[in-house]
């Protein structure tokens, strides 16, 4: 049984990934350029990710659901954000992720996270030193960890 929270499944089926997700009737429409579609949208090429297939978005009561058909890709370095094992990966997929990362950041975004008073009020708070006062921006991948890495580059 579904909680009152956004939930979030997934199943595969020869080379595709159907992700079915349930949130709050509030958070619809998708937010533009924002999530796997936006990804799918304003990144290069050259940043490897799933493609995405085909997307379906319905409302069906309190509930927004969003359908997404994207390849199959994997497995992951880990089943966890935290690595239970050494990966074992070699220079030319270091050399692969800098690449992609470096792509990643010359893509436009379609919001900032996180914002400039979340910097000034949590740099002194928890690292003790003052907030910068000026930041260049880049984009980045909001969810950058082992369990969405693959050993395949």
């Amino acid at each position: 049984m579904y909680g009152t929270s956004g939930t979030t499944v997934g199943r595969h089926a020869d080379d595709f990934w159907l992700r079915v997700s349930r949130s709050s009737r509030t958070r619809a429409p998708r937010p533009t350029g924002q999530g796997p579609l936006g990804a799918e949208q304003l990144l290069p090429d050259s940043v490897p990710r799933p493609r995405i297939h085909r997307t379906v978005d319905w409302i069906d009561g309190e509930w927004f659901y969003q359908g997404d058909v994207f390849d199959l890709v994997g497995p992951a370095i880990s089943p966890t954000p935290d690595l239970q094992h050494e990966p074992l990966l070699d220079d030319h997929w270091w050399g692969a992720l800098r690449a992609a990362l470096a792509d990643l950041a010359t893509a436009s975004a379609a919001r900032t996270t996180p914002r400039q008073q979340w910097i000034e009020e949590n740099l002194p708070k928890y690292l003790g030193t003052p907030a910068p006062t000026s930041i260049e921006w880049i984009t980045g991948h909001g969810d950058l960890q082992w369990a969405n890495l693959t050993a395949t580059p």
